[in-house]
Order: structure tokens, then sequence, then C-alpha cells
């Protein structure tokens, strides 16, 4: 009888959730991989994100479309150039792949790539009141999403609670895996030139944001260096548009800040990678 309860409950449950917040919608961005058309010359590109590569015009969650990486395929298509790119998932910066097989399991790509970025590390600066998991992650994506603008307001009226009472979701361990992940791209793809995206200066500062964000800035930066990677540099492009540029957690871009961070890695690639081949089937 318990076990009949609960799945009644259960069902009782998600059929108001489905009323309430409509249906879970689907990633757009799963299967996205760029914007080629068949004839021009195609760019292969490897990238290793967290959620930052994604437009999020208010709420965090699944649901947002690609974003920069958008701007920077319709950038290089405007230029007579296609854009392959591959998204690997890449959660925080003590994940990123540190051997070939990791580095390479995820990849799909037609061949090897022109050029590399890694773009993760938002999770370091991220707090939450409630802890993460599958439901809850799926539960604040659809409430996010009913809520549309007003989700901006909603975030800026919890900041002062998630300030005084949540912890780091994912503490910063130091730069060990990045320069692990940067000496195998070079070693996998030695012609690859490799880019690092760092984390948009913070809007926001939490207690203790502060002093993380400029220990990860500082050792991404000089890991970098030392690892013959090239730092992409956007800070000073966003900074004048502010929360403009942002999504509601000041953290995310959104359509404006992913065009002008898109525009950034579009002269990057034109400026290291190899003249790519011509592409013989269209993408996007």
């Amino acid at each position: 009888m318990p076990s009949v309860t609960r799945k009644t409950a259960r069902t009782t449950l998600r059929r108001a959730r489905h009323q309430i917040l409509g249906p879970h919608l689907p990633d757009p961005t799963r299967g996205w991989r760029g914007i080629a058309p068949a004839g021009l010359p195609n760019l292969r590109l490897a990238l290793y994100a967290d959620c930052g590569w994604r437009e999020m015009e208010h709420a965090h969650g699944t649901y947002t479309p690609p974003g920069w990486p958008r701007a920077v395929a319709e950038r290089l298509v405007a230029q007579g150039i296609g854009l392959e790119i591959s998204v690997v998932t890449v959660a925080s910066l003590d994940v990123l792949p540190g051997d070939p097989e990791a580095l390479t399991r995820w990849l799909r790509l037609s061949a090897a790539p022109h050029a590399i970025i890694a773009a993760t590390g938002s999770v370091h600066y991220s707090r939450r009141l409630l802890p993460s998991n599958p439901f809850l992650d799926r539960l604040r994506t659809d409430v996010g999403r009913r809520m549309g603008r007003y989700a901006d307001l909603w975030q800026r009226a919890s900041d002062p609670i998630v300030k005084t009472l949540a912890k780091d979701l994912v503490p910063y361990q130091g730069p060990d895996a990045l320069a692990a992940f940067l000496a195998t791209a070079r070693a996998t793809f030695p012609q690859a030139p490799l880019g690092i995206l760092p984390v948009p200066a913070l809007l926001v500062h939490y207690r203790g944001r502060r002093a993380t964000e400029r220990r990860l800035q500082a050792d991404v930066r000089a890991t970098a260096i030392a690892g013959g990677a090239e730092v992409i540099e956007v800070d000073d492009l966003l900074a004048p548009h502010g929360a403009r540029a942002r999504g509601a957690n000041r953290l995310n871009l959104n359509a404006l800040g992913s065009r002008i961070v898109g525009e950034e890695v579009a002269r990057w690639l034109l400026s290291v990678a190899s003249a790519p081949e011509h592409a013989p089937h269209a993408l996007g």
C-alpha cells in the first residue's frame, strides 16, 4: 500500500508540475555542429566548455540555444568560411580531459581540429541554497523558463540570501587539470592552436568570490602561457555593457554578450588557424 501511495503521489506531482510549468523543452544545442555550408572552406573547432557557450537571455537552463559559437559561425560564414564544431561538455576546470583517450572520447569532427578552445570554470563561482541533482536541476530550468524576464528580478531579490547562506557548488582546486589538458591537447593535435576563454569578469561578488576570482583568473592566465595557449581576452569588450550583456545571473551571456564574445573568438580563429579545406557537406 505505501508503494502505491508514493506512486500515486509522484504521478499527481508530475501532472501538477506539467500544468503549472508546461512541458520540459528539449535542448536546442543537442546535435548542433556549427554552420558549414557546402562548398565553403571548413574550419574545425574542438570546444571544451561548460554552460557558458549557451545564450541565456534570462534564466539559466538547458532550454537555451547556442550562444557565442553561433556568433563565431555567422562571422566566419560572412568571411566565406564554414565552421564545423564539436562541443564537449566539461562542467569545471577540475574535470578537463587529461589523457588522449579522454580528450577524443566525445569529440565529433570529420577530421583533426584546426583549433582547440577551453571555456569552462563558471561553476567555481556558483552558489546554491539547494543541492544540485537531476530532479532539482530540471525543476530550476523549468521554473526559470516559465518566469521569463521576471527571472532577472527574482535573481536580484534572492542574491542577499544566497550571498549570506549558500556555499560554493564546486570549490576551485587549482590549475593542475588545466595544465594536463593543455599538455595532452598539444601532444595529440600539435598543429592546432590552443585558446583559453576565461569566465567573464564577475559583476556580483558574494562572500569570498573576489578571492576565488583573483586566484582562478591568475592561474588560468599563467597556466595558459606555460602550456603554449593564448588567452582570448573579452573582459574589456564586455565591461562597457555591464549587466546588459548578461543573463539573469549576471554571469552567463545573453544575445548581446554572445555576439561580442563571438566576434572576438572569430577574430582569434582567423588569425591563428591554418587554412581550412572545402566542406563536401553542409552543416547547421
